[in-house]
C-alpha cells in the first residue's frame, strides 16, 4: 500500500464510525464511477473515437457543447 494513501486510512481511523461509513462510501462510489468511465473509454474503438471527434469538432464551430457523457452512450 502507498505511504500517502495508509495516512488517509490513519486519519480516517481516527473518526467516528459513522464518519468512517460516511468516507468509505464516498470512496467506494467514487471508485466505481473511475472504473465505469475506465470501461466505456476501452470499450471505444478508433472509429467511433473519430466520429466523437467529428461531432465535437461540429459542435464547436456551431458554437456549443456537448456532454462527453452524451458522445460515449451514443457510440455506434
Amino acid at each position: 500500500m502507498q505511504t500517502l494513501l495508509q495516512q488517509v486510512i490513519a486519519k480516517v481511523a481516527e473518526l467516528p464510525p459513522e464518519e468512517q461509513e460516511a468516507i468509505a462510501m464516498r470512496w467506494l462510489q467514487e471508485l466505481e464511477d473511475e472504473l465505469a468511465w475506465e470501461r466505456s473509454f476501452s470499450a471505444t474503438t478508433e472509429e467511433q473515437w473519430a466520429k466523437m471527434v467529428a461531432r465535437v469538432r461540429e459542435a464547436i464551430e456551431a458554437g456549443e457543447t456537448e456532454p462527453l457523457e452524451n458522445l460515449l452512450t451514443e457510440r455506434e
